[in-house]
């Protein structure tokens, strides 16, 4: 039961980092009042991820195949500088990428917008992109 107590807290985390390990780490002795060090965390989120192969793709195709996909963005903090938290979803599946720019530069840089063959629309109804 702790190690999917572990992993389900670790998924909710950014990207792994040696900040974010520690603050697992402390999250875990704070909720669980039980010890955890970060090797045991990455070791955690090495395991949880290994089922997980193909995963993102297979989301991602989904996702790129869809007539429509919404396509928002927020602010967030990096390495305490501003970032760019974005989505690219459909009613039942969300990607999420983290990127320095706001809009298409960004959807750009991932990847996706050349491959994206259906209607994009954004909250503010401003980016459709069709192809």
């Amino acid at each position: 039961m702790a190690d999917l107590c572990l992993l389900s807290l670790l998924k909710t985390m950014p990207t792994p980092s040696i900040s974010s390990l520690s603050t697992a780490s402390q999250m875990w002795q704070d909720l669980f009042g039980a010890p955890m060090i970060p090797a045991t965390v990455q070791k955690a989120l090495l395991k949880a991820d290994k089922p997980l192969v193909g995963f993102s793709e297979a989301v991602e195709q989904q996702i790129l195949e869809a007539p429509p996909a919404h396509a928002d963005e927020t602010g967030i903090r990096v390495a305490s500088s501003l970032g760019w938290l974005h989505t690219l979803s459909t009613p039942t599946l969300t990607l999420y990428g983290v990127h320095a720019k706001r809009g298409v530069a960004a959807l750009s840089d991932f990847g996706l917008l050349p491959r994206f063959r259906g209607r994009l629309i954004d909250r503010r109804q401003n980016l459709q992109i069709q192809k």
